[in-house]
């Protein structure tokens, strides 16, 4: 069975999949994208037989593996991966060719927000297995929680190395404590309202409020933006009444939140590796 992208007349070598697909391709393309096919073709190719009339290299990929590998190579639409199999398939035969290009498409494929939202620890497990996907191994990690790890399969936790799950639980830890001290750093002068009549009593408990909330969403959702947090900050002060008397209360409440949550991505983004 033919590949849909890589039939070509002109072709001069055929790469056969572990499934038996055939994948009409160029020598030069892969070439100028591989050193690993370069060194290849300067050894006598298979003699060509009466079924196809250029040489057939068997391969170790499989047929949906080298279907993307090589439209990553060719100028031809590229698709958007979110199977976390095919981007393992992927970083592998990318290594194995040592085609950069392909790792360069695989890094924007593990950090699309679909896959982040969908499932951090494989994408966390996946960029671990290269040296060269340390953004992507971190992006991953600022998205989990230590829940995340709990309930996580045996089959997902297996395929992390003991140095690299001790360093994604070493990080939750640390980022979950320093959350805490965070959240009680003093920030009394983004309450200063000359004309606001409302007491100290009614500042604190605004205060309050979005201190526990912002720090308990960014404990069990890091996902969350800096937008979601002040709204779902507001959402647990909405009791709090102003005095209307040239109240700034609310305006400078939302100033702390926001500040709060830059603050918590700031620690966050520190305390990685």
């Amino acid at each position: 069975m033919s590949s849909e992208h890589f039939g070509a007349i002109d072709a001069d070598v055929i790469l056969r999949s572990a499934d038996g697909r055939d994948f009409h391709v160029h020598k030069s393309m892969l070439s100028i994208a591989s050193p690993v096919f370069r060194n290849m073709f300067t050894f006598p190719q298979p003699p060509s037989s009466e079924s196809s009339p250029i040489p057939v290299v068997d391969v170790s990929e499989t047929g949906n593996v080298l279907d993307v590998f090589l439209r990553c190579l060719y100028p031809v639409s590229k698709p958007t991966v979110q199977d976390f199999g095919l981007l393992e398939g992927l970083v592998a035969a990318a290594e194995k060719y040592e085609t950069d290009i392909v790792l360069d498409m695989v890094k924007s494929w593990l950090v699309l927000p679909e896959n982040l939202r969908s499932d951090p620890l494989r994408v966390y497990a996946i960029a671990c297995t290269s040296s060269t996907f340390d953004e992507q191994a971190k992006a991953a990690a600022k998205r989990m929680t230590l829940e995340t790890i709990n309930s996580a399969s045996l089959n997902t936790i297996g395929r992390l190395t003991a140095i690299d799950h001790h360093r994604l639980v070493v990080y939750l830890l640390k980022r979950e404590k320093e959350a805490k001290l965070v959240g009680n750093e003093p920030s009394w002068t983004i309450f200063y309202a000359p004309r606001c009549a409302c007491g100290t009593e009614a500042k604190e408990n605004l205060r309050g409020r979005i201190k526990r909330t912002i720090l308990g969403a960014f404990v069990s959702n890091p996902l969350l933006t800096t937008e979601g947090a002040v709204v779902l900050a507001w959402q647990k002060a909405a009791k709090v009444h102003p005095c209307h008397n040239g109240c700034t209360l609310l305006n400078r409440g939302e100033e702390y939140a926001k500040e709060l949550v830059q603050k918590l991505v700031q620690m966050s983004d520190k305390l990685l590796w």
